[in-house]
């Protein structure tokens, strides 16, 4: 069985890293992203302000990222 598990990881005011979420699904594809991403602003975390995939080998992130980006939904940070 083969399945995709995620880590959201950001950096605190300390400087130190922090996990900010964890999915399990099905495949990376732009559904689970879009839920994931979602799911991590729903708790206050401020939408991705850069390029999400540097090497551009994960595509349904990217497109999950774009729309999700572009509502306008910024929070402080996360609760």
């Amino acid at each position: 069985m083969s399945v995709a598990v995620t880590l959201a990881v950001g950096v605190n005011t300390d400087g130190r890293r922090e996990v900010l979420g964890m999915a399990i699904g099905a495949s990376e594809a732009e559904p689970f992203w879009t839920k994931f991403l979602r799911d991590l602003m729903r708790r206050g975390l401020n939408p991705p302000t850069s390029r999400r995939d540097p090497e551009g080998t994960n595509r349904g992130m990217d497109r999950a990222a774009r729309p999700i980006h572009d509502t306008g939904n910024a929070c402080p940070g996360l609760r």
